[in-house]
């Protein structure tokens, strides 16, 4: 009797459906999110924007991610998940094009926003609708595949940025719609429709996921912490996520290809993490995996406090990068050995909601100081604290017992 074929990566339909995912983060995160950052020297230098409303207007892009997470968790009806999606991908590419105009703080702020919102509705329901149609044994290295995408756009957005600036900041922003707009078709018939939830219907399923993630905060303080510590982390990215091109560029006079250096090797270490930070957790455990980054993050952004010489500078950026898309993997794994799957996808939502919450707070309340105070210096400070608090939450859960059924 002949044994069952291993499922492989060889099947083209599977294939695509994986460069679709990646594709889609690479969109609505990697290029969308944190492609505007190291724009903003140029946006302030050909008198687009202020300092100030540049920084506001980055932190928009926060808030509209927010508004995304929150409406997509409240999604009721599977039938329009994949609609959405592709209205996503070609919300950003539009944002992008809205973008080549300098028509004011109030435009540029409006279009930052809906780029979150669609970000958001991608990072929710691109990963679970691909994981969804992959093999079980091939789950790790498809998501992983597709998480890459976040780290390419970051690294991509630094490559192409210092070029086309060259030929003027209009240029640079139709670039980036004529990258988003090539992605999006190709990915365009490769997301996968995915199964439906089970149960008599979406609606109900959705009511008993919420009631179930409420339970588990609830009946474990330890999810609790978890959950607080990873949206405290969420405001020790503000900083570098926001400013740190900025800061290298304007701030220490080091002029755009430095920035952009800097922001290529911090997309580069959001590429390489989550396997690498895997492999730790597997020798540590992933709870104390999740707080070496923790440490990390407060180190890497800490960093330009102490010295600002092109290695310090160099190490803060492969710290903060490693910790966007490592801790985030951590942080969902470290639920794994809490709660069953059901609950844990439930809990998931809710600590998505939080950092959204946190992060978009932390770029706002950064914006605002710097405005204020016109500095870096107290942002680092303030994102350093956060990531030791988040440390400090995370270590305080290992000490609770096991709750009992």
């Amino acid at each position: 009797m002949n044994a069952a074929p291993a499922p492989s990566l060889t099947s083209f339909g599977l294939e695509w459906a994986v460069f679709s995912g990646l594709a889609a983060l690479l969109v609505g995160i990697g290029l969308s999110r944190f492609g505007y950052t190291p724009l903003v020297p140029a946006l302030i230098q050909e008198g687009w924007l202020d300092p100030s409303q540049a920084a506001y207007a980055g932190a928009a892009n926060l808030a509209g991610y927010l508004t995304g997470a929150v409406a997509v968790a409240r999604l009721r009806r599977h039938e329009l998940e994949l609609p959405l999606m592709r209205a996503a991908l070609a919300a950003c590419a539009v944002s992008f094009v809205a973008c080549t105009w300098p028509l004011g703080f109030a435009w540029f702020s409006a279009w930052r926003a809906l780029s979150g919102i669609a970000g958001a509705v991608l990072m929710v329901l691109t990963p679970q609708r691909v994981l969804a149609v992959a093999p079980v044994r091939w789950r790790g290295r498809v998501g992983g595949i597709i998480f890459l995408g976040v780290g390419l756009g970051i690294a991509l957005s630094a490559v192409v940025t210092p070029w086309m600036l060259e030929l003027g900041l209009a240029r640079t922003w139709w670039s980036l719609a004529a990258l988003s707009a090539l992605l999006t078709a190709l990915a365009w018939r490769g997301l996968p429709e995915g199964p439906a939830p089970a149960g008599p219907s979406g609606g109900h399923v959705a009511s008993a996921a919420g009631r179930s993630a409420t339970a588990s905060l609830a009946a474990d303080p330890r999810v609790m912490l978890i959950a607080a510590a990873y949206s405290l982390s969420a405001a020790g990215y503000a900083p570098h996520t926001v400013f740190w091109v900025d800061f290298i560029a304007r701030g220490l006079g080091a002029g755009m290809r430095a920035g952009a250096a800097n922001w290529a090797l911090l997309g580069l270490a959001a590429a390489a993490a989550p396997p690498l930070l895997g492999l730790l957790a597997d020798r540590i455990g992933f709870a104390a995996a999740f707080r070496a980054g923790m440490v990390l993050g407060a180190i890497s952004v800490g960093l330009p406090l102490v010295s600002t010489a092109p290695w310090s500078l160099a190490g803060s950026s492969l710290g903060v990068g490693g910790c966007i898309t490592g801790c985030t993997s951590l942080a969902s794994a470290r639920l794994a050995g809490i709660l069953p799957e059901g609950r844990r996808r439930a809990v998931w939502g809710w600590m998505t909601t939080g950092f959204s919450v946190f992060f978009a707070a932390g770029g706002y309340g950064a914006s605002y100081l710097f405005g204020r105070a016109g500095g870096y210096g107290l942002l680092f400070g303030i994102g350093a604290a956060a990531f030791a608090a988040a440390a400090a939450v995370d270590s305080s859960a290992s000490l609770i017992p096991e709750a009992r059924p």
